[in-house]
């Protein structure tokens, strides 16, 4: 096949608006996107490959084979083996679990279903994922298994009715696609059925200019060129992609493809020297790039500057051009490549068992022993074993999703606890109290409000979008006739969302009762929430005492890394994060007779907060504590309900 520069100048348009993007640098808020213009250009390659060698008549599965275990194998395992050294220093204990589990999806090219059932690719979250961005490679390996087979199926056939199924086929997943963004949104974005129509979308270019002379126009490739950059930045993060907003990227890159020879000024840009220079490093530069910048935002003390990041992604190219000139090349030159074709198939087996031994290692290691080894005061085994108790008779009858509810104790008094996953995290806590009963019902990322129902804005959907759902817990509750109610919660992620790298952002969900029906500001999100919390108390028996715990500090200030590399952090800067908390519950002990139990002084001294007890950490993740801390507080509401 000729070499065309040009493919290579678009590669580069390709992977620095996606590594520009994942730096939040400006102006390609949609770059994202340069992922499917890698698509279309993989499917258009690797089908002219694919044409000219069965033209030929000496195609061969496994050399084809061989070839893309050349091509995309040694630069991803050096890059994956080179980021397990930083995760097992730098990561959390639940984050160094999740990058453990993914080392297998990653060696067996199925991280875009990995990803799909952990992950949301837009979540706050996906920024400390150092793999996140094998997803594509997973896809395009997926698609290099299955899409030789079809053609050689077809192959018998005349060649336009090749290319009219393979038409068919890009229809039916560009179809998939738009039902998709609507039901099923992550699986639409991760999956190759909903992608495939980009990866065809080359396959039919490579059909239309097999045989035919590339045929030059300015407009068109123009027009291209145009189109896939103008999406980069008008588009965003929310633009439903794959769906037929995606056509403006792949129908950009199919004219410049077809129409943007190097006589072209299009053409003569992309083949410039710079583009190409980049074009040919894109892969490495794109594996890469999502390392550094997750590492830097875990192991960062203060947030990432703009400047830093830029850095790091300058630093990503020269890794990148380190990675082609001594590990892609030798493994890809010609006459006489590194290892025998036995040999490339021998280390990739290998290679790919030691990443899902690892997986295996760490899954057995969980808060993994190989920290605590290298860090002896770091992690303190715990036993991470529920409270004996009960299950809630009749519960099951109002309970829905991922909603629980345990008795704990045996007495006629009864003390219900109520909240989000932050009443799991006590649940490991609790200890038996003569006479009293405690009964506790949790729902992950939903408040104990009657009357709220949360929307999703991205990732997954909370288990309370239906108005009325929360209130049928509180009518068990209210039925149960407890003396004293606590309500629990994370007020902070409901209030403000989530603070990362300085920036503030909505959270994942947000609350509406009939008054607020659509996505507000967290100003209207907050009054949502009082208005909530003043229903629930206002619905309790008045002889029935309500609670309201308030929240340890949020440590998604800092992303959670205080934990690993500090004893305290500053208490003014969690002080001004947890402003609206303590708003919130001053204006409810005011209008309610809410008694409000601060946490925070176990915790908090004027100057500093404290992450760490005796060198143990307090939290497991950025925000849920260890028994060792809910201990701690278990006992305060003991101490400020049962001995007040």
């Amino acid at each position: 096949m000729k070499y065309r520069r040009e493919i290579d100048g678009l590669r580069a348009i390709a992977v620095l608006p996606v590594m520009l993007f994942h730096a939040r640098l400006q102006p390609f808020s949609a770059g994202h996107l340069g992922v499917d213009v890698f698509f279309v250009i993989s499917g258009y390659l690797i089908t002219r490959l694919l044409i000219s060698n069965m033209d030929r008549g000496d195609f061969s599965l496994w050399r084809f084979y061989e070839r893309r275990a050349r091509r995309i194998l040694p630069a991803l395992f050096v890059v994956t083996f080179t980021s397990i050294p930083f995760a097992w220093l730098w990561m959390q204990p639940s984050q160094f679990e999740d990058f453990g589990a993914s080392l297998t999806a990653v060696a067996l090219f199925f991280s875009n279903i990995f990803f799909w059932q952990h992950d949301s690719y837009f979540s706050l979250d996906s920024e400390m994922k150092p793999l996140l961005h094998t997803w594509s490679l997973a896809v395009e390996e997926q698609f290099y298994v299955i899409f030789p087979l079809l053609l050689m199926g077809l192959w018998r056939f005349e060649r336009n009715r090749v290319l009219q199924i393979i038409i068919g086929i890009a229809i039916t997943s560009l179809i998939v696609s738009e039902v998709g963004w609507r039901y099923w949104s992550s699986a639409n974005f991760y999956l190759m059925p909903s992608r495939s129509f980009e990866l065809l979308a080359g396959s039919i270019c490579a059909f239309w200019s097999h045989s035919r002379p590339l045929r030059p126009n300015e407009i068109l490739s123009a027009l291209g060129l145009v189109m896939v950059v103008g999406a980069m930045v008008l588009f965003g993060p929310s633009t439903p992609v794959p769906s037929v907003y995606a056509l403006p990227i792949v129908v950009g890159t199919a004219l410049v493809i077809l129409f943007g020879a190097s006589t072209t000024y299009a053409g003569r840009l992309l083949a410039s020297r710079p583009f190409v220079a980049i074009g040919l490093i894109s892969y490495s530069a794109y594996l890469w790039h999502q390392p550094l910048f997750a590492f830097a935002r875990i192991r960062a003390m203060t947030p990432v500057t703009p400047w830093f990041m830029l850095g790091l992604t300058c630093l990503a190219l020269i890794l990148a051009y380190l990675t082609w000139r001594f590990v892609e090349q030798p493994f890809r030159r010609r006459p006489n490549p590194l290892f025998s074709q036995q040999q490339v198939f021998a280390l990739a087996a290998l290679m790919s068992f030691g990443l899902a031994w690892m997986t295996v290692a760490f899954s057995i290691w969980n808060v993994p022993t190989a920290l605590a080894t290298a860090h002896p005061k770091l992690f303190r085994p715990e036993s991470f074993q529920l409270a004996k108790h009960t299950a809630c008779p009749g519960f099951d009858a109002v309970a829905t999703g991922n909603a629980e509810c345990g008795i704990y104790g045996a007495g006629d008094r009864l003390i219900a606890i109520w909240g989000d996953s932050h009443v799991v995290s006590l649940r490991y806590a609790i200890s038996p109290i003569p006479g009293v009963r405690v009964m506790t019902i949790n729902q992950q990322g939903c408040p104990p409000a009657a009357g709220l129902a949360a929307g999703p804005i991205i990732g997954d959907i909370p288990n309370c979008t239906r108005l009325g759902q929360l209130d049928r817990y509180l009518e068990y509750i209210i039925s149960s006739n407890p003396s004293d109610v606590v309500l629990v919660g994370r007020w902070t992620y409901y209030l403000d969302g989530w603070v990362r790298e300085g920036h503030k952002a909505l959270a994942d969900v947000y609350l509406y009762d009939s008054q607020t029906k659509t996505r507000g500001s967290n100003d209207e999100t907050r009054a949502a929430l009082q208005r909530g919390l003043e229903r629930t108390i206002a619905r309790l028996s008045p002889q029935t005492r309500v609670f309201m715990l308030s929240q340890p500090i949020d440590l998604s200030y800092m992303t959670g890394r205080a934990r690993l590399f500090s004893n305290e952090v500053s208490q003014p800067a969690f002080a001004k994060f947890h402003a609206n908390e303590v708003a919130l519950e001053l204006d409810l002990a005011a209008a309610t007779q809410v008694q409000v139990i601060d946490v925070k002084p176990l915790f908090c001294s004027d100057e500093s907060c404290l992450t760490r007890v005796d060198g143990w950490p307090l939290y497991f993740d950025d925000n849920h504590l260890l028994p060792r801390g809910e201990k701690m507080v278990w006992e305060l509401i003991v101490a400020s309900i049962i001995h007040q």
